[in-house]
């Protein structure tokens, strides 16, 4: 007798853990960040202005004439044609007027774009990876020259204008949104096209070939 009651305990017990797993629960808690990549294959943009050679893969835009001697040329002979006459003085006043170039070459590696589905070419490209659809790109650099303005627009070569070059500053300033941006295959990854330009001063601008550094941020929205 004690046996069969020991028996009976025990499957009680067995039934009882039974219904307590078939009741359980569980709070799985999941977080994932919006975010925002960018990646450029444009290593090098060049303004080269002491010869006609070109250098790397630059694709010139129509708005200016590429960087060289013989466009620099022209450029001051058309500032002199506006002088009618000049006052002599013993201090020198304003500049003469600027020039404003197209590079004389881009250097390109990593990723390529192919714009041909667009009709249009651009000098250089940013590769954004963004799951939102909505982001903010900046542009700053961490020194420039005297007597020349970088300045770059999230524009294909065939779109661009005057009033879309972003000057480039030491502060970090605002280029583009998503609105600048095609998509591509790949959900979620878009490219920006991108134009150069340089405005040189030709009294001021430096005579030797000098480097600087040229940043961009993005930030998804």
């Amino acid at each position: 007798m004690k046996k069969k009651t020991l028996k009976l305990l025990i499957l009680a017990g067995a039934l009882l853990s039974v219904g307590a797993l078939a009741k359980a629960n569980q709070t799985w808690q999941f977080g994932y960040p919006s975010y925002a990549y960018i990646y450029t294959n444009t290593n090098t943009v060049t303004f080269d202005l002491t010869d006609d050679t070109t250098d790397g893969t630059a694709t010139v835009l129509s708005l200016y004439d590429a960087a060289s001697l013989s466009n620099l040329e022209t450029c001051i002979d058309s500032l002199v044609a506006n002088i009618s006459s000049v006052t002599a003085s013993a201090t020198p006043a304003s500049e003469i007027g600027a020039c404003t170039f197209a590079p004389s070459g881009v250097s390109r590696s990593g990723y390529t774009v192919d714009w041909s589905n667009l009709n249009d070419d651009a000098d250089g490209s940013l590769l954004i990876v963004n799951n939102t659809g909505a982001f903010d790109i900046n542009v700053s650099a961490t020194s420039l020259p005297t007597g020349a303005s970088f300045m770059v627009a999230p524009k294909l070569a065939g779109a661009v204008a005057d009033t879309d070059f972003v000057t480039i500053s030491t502060t970090s300033a605002f280029l583009a949104d998503e609105n600048s941006g095609y998509d591509t295959q790949y959900n979620g990854v878009y490219v920006v096209p991108l134009s150069f330009a340089a405005s040189i001063v030709p009294s001021t601008a430096p005579t030797s070939l000098t480097s600087y550094a040229v940043t961009y941020t993005v930030s998804a929205q």
